[in-house]
């Protein structure tokens, strides 16, 4: 915050900094996740209760609701509306493509993308026909003739790290990399942190509660191993910012959701 800002401002000011400190709040609580349980502060455990009073109403929000889906990019992805502006965006996995439909009705943009493997919308028959297509980016990634400021991908790469395709993953990674420009970011959402207490075992008492958790351990490893060979080999940079923490049960058992960012290293 700059000092013409509190001298000329001083209401956003305090606004501001009471949103920083808010923010900051935020973080520490996320770090605890690292530390054995015993260790968690009290505030920390009434987070997760808050959080798990709050699970069954987000659980039972229609998830096709155009308006929650679109809240939620922008909350998973880190994004205001001005950080998109004329910005070239492909949505990978888009789903029905309410949030190309959004950027390209608010005039944020007009050069938003999709597309999804089972992209079945009634939006990709009508106007919005030459912003979203079907397809699997396994095989061939629509809109090749384009370069991208952004490229988002929401829950839609994370199967190839549970099944353990690394090598797979990678080469999907590289391609997508090709479509980005000099400066353009890549944004994955979400890498999930599981904490420490959370072992394989733990599967013989619950099962099917545990296995998520444990998808989330394996997938973790093997973004880790690819993400650094990428790196290595001087084609990106990385970033994780930890952004929400999720409640599976009445158990509290729980993960940190966190967003990637991926630099591509311009040569």
């Amino acid at each position: 915050m700059s000092f013409e800002n509190i001298v000329l401002n001083p209401e956003e000011a305090e606004i501001t900094d009471k949103i920083d400190k808010i923010e900051e709040k935020r973080l520490n609580l996320f770090q605890e996740v690292d530390l054995p349980s015993e260790k968690r502060s009290g505030e920390f455990k009434q987070f997760l209760e808050e959080k798990y009073v709050n699970l069954s109403g987000e659980e039972n929000f229609d998830e096709l609701e155009e308006d929650f889906i679109i809240r939620k990019y922008f909350d998973h992805f880190n994004f205001k509306e001005e950080d998109l502006k004329n910005k070239d965006i492909l949505d990978l996995g888009c789903g029905p493509g309410y949030f190309v439909k959004y950027c390209l009705d608010e005039n944020i943009t007009s050069e938003a993308y999709g597309f999804d493997l089972e992209m079945d919308s009634e939006l990709a028959e009508g106007k919005y026909r030459d912003h979203l297509q079907k397809g699997d980016f396994t095989k061939k990634i629509p809109f090749q003739d384009k370069k991208f400021d952004y490229i988002l991908a929401s829950a839609s790469l994370e199967d190839l790290f549970v099944k353990e395709k690394n090598e797979e993953a990678k080469e999907v990674l590289e391609s997508l990399l090709s479509l980005l420009k000099d400066e353009g970011e890549m944004r994955v959402y979400p890498l999930r942190k599981i904490p420490p207490e959370i072992a394989p075992e733990e599967t013989k008492r619950d099962k099917e509660k545990m296995e998520r958790l444990l998808q989330a351990k394996k997938a973790r490893e093997n973004w880790k191993k690819v993400l650094n060979d990428l790196k290595e080999e001087n084609l990106i940079d990385f970033k994780i910012q930890p952004i929400d923490i999720r409640v599976l049960s009445y158990k509290k058992d729980f993960w940190l959701e966190e967003l990637l960012i991926i630099s591509k290293i311009s040569h």
